[in-house]
């Protein structure tokens, strides 16, 4: 059974319309609420938001838009006083049994009683799908992946599915890499599209039968990818994954032909209770932070302005803050504000070197155990249009401490001076 395909247009009022392709061929059009958001990776300078899947919350009072089937009510889809382990356990048995309408049919009970679930019972559902990410294949188990990542991030406990989630993460795009490798040694050319079942077959006629796992891995990598995505955006997940430095290799192996490994590389490479010391060459000025949540840099310059801008008088830069909106959209509203975000900086690290948006923080060095950032003018206008690449995840920046003029003179005379902009340089 393969994995539900979501794609996501601009929808009517600010939001988003998800279209979700499930493996029973049906369409389905889902609010705002049931997807957060996603549109494609950078291109041609523009900044977009990270993938965000998400169970259809659905209510009786809002028919489900631009579904070609009945409404699940209308069907008869009752959750029947079945607490959501027990749907999660019909899910599972309904993908053991490759039984297409009782997986629909589980999938919609357990997606309406998940929006009633507290935490205790959403724990116990994802002890259930723990329980059965260790044994389940490739290719049955990415819907299961996913559908653990969101009932982590609703607030069950990660504890019994985090550790067999990012192994089997790991193992796929581990194989995933080893089917492009051969897939060339075939003299094959292009690569399939791993979107693409019906390139499936055609796929496993080029391959001995010893080597199909390999190929299921290339179709069945992205969706499990995907099952991190979203509850990497919590804090307290982030701070227990295991296996973090493996998922970080294999998910930058896999960027260039996955977008949730291109997505879950950056989220592997966040910094949460992170010491900052941040330095205005110009006026001499020095503080000290801590730094959690931010994706990159775009979203870290926009919140080092509107945390550092504002009264002279009480140690902190003049200047114009950031537009309400653009601080929204770094923190937790809209994160492409009407309006184009514009930058107030040149970001420098202590050695000098330019300290790029479309980096993250964590390739900040560090100086005596801190990283350290100069602001600099900017020397040419910045702009982009999306506050935060990742719409679930709250930063956190913190201004613990202005330095006293002695400490930030200090630090200044340690750091080096701005260096010319290389040639070839990233858009922002």
């Amino acid at each position: 059974m393969l994995s539900a395909n979501v794609t996501v247009t601009p929808g009517h009022e600010g939001g988003v319309v998800a279209v979700a392709g499930s493996s029973h061929g049906q369409r389905m059009a889902v609010g705002p609420r049931g997807i957060v958001g996603r549109v494609t990776t950078r291109f041609k300078g523009t900044r977009r938001v990270s993938p965000v899947v998400a169970l259809p919350s659905h209510d009786r009072s809002e028919p489900v838009a631009g579904c070609d089937c009945p409404s699940p009510y209308d069907l008869g889809v009752r959750m029947d006083g079945k607490a959501l382990p027990d749907l999660c356990a019909e899910v599972l048995d309904a993908l053991t049994r490759r039984d297409d309408h009782a997986y629909g049919t589980a999938f919609e009970a357990l997606a309406q009683r998940a929006d009633l679930a507290d935490e205790a019972e959403l724990s116990a559902a994802v002890a259930v799908l723990g329980s059965a990410l260790a044994g389940i294949s490739l290719g049955n188990g990415g819907d299961v992946a996913r559908l653990t990542g969101e009932l982590v991030y609703r607030g069950g406990d990660p504890t019994p599915a985090l550790a067999p989630l990012a192994l089997r993460v790991a193992d796929a795009l581990e194989r995933a890499a080893r089917f492009v490798t051969r897939w060339h040694e075939l003299g094959d050319g292009e690569l399939p599209d791993p979107a693409d079942p019906d390139s499936i077959p055609a796929v496993l006629g080029r391959l001995p039968a010893a080597e199909h796992g390999l190929a299921e891995a290339w179709f069945s990598a992205d969706p499990w990818s995907s099952g991190l995505l979203l509850p990497l955006q919590r804090p307290a997940v982030r701070s227990q994954l295991p296996h973090r430095d493996r998922l970080i290799a294999v998910a930058g192996a896999g960027a260039e032909d996955f977008g949730a490994a291109f997505w879950l590389q950056g989220l592997l490479r966040v910094l949460d209770d992170e010491p900052l010391v941040v330095l205005h060459r110009e006026t001499g000025a020095g503080y000290e932070l801590t730094l959690g949540g931010v994706g990159d840099n775009f979203q870290l310059h926009t919140l080092l302005a509107a945390t550092l801008i504002g009264d002279p008088a009480h140690g902190l830069l003049p200047g114009t803050p950031p537009h309400p909106a653009w601080i929204a959209a770094a923190t937790d509203g809209d994160p492409q504000p009407a309006n184009t975000i514009h930058g107030q900086f040149n970001l420098v690290d202590a050695h000098g070197e330019w300290i790029w948006n479309e980096g993250v923080p964590a390739d900040i060095p560090a100086v005596d155990g801190r990283r350290v950032v100069v602001l600099d003018p900017p020397p040419y206008p910045r702009a982009w249009n999306t506050g935060r690449g990742y719409p679930l995840m709250r930063p956190a920046l913190t201004l613990d401490r202005v330095l006293p003029a002695d400490e930030a003179a200090r630090w200044l005379a340690s750091v080096a001076p701005a260096s010319v902009a290389p040639v070839s340089a990233p858009l922002a």
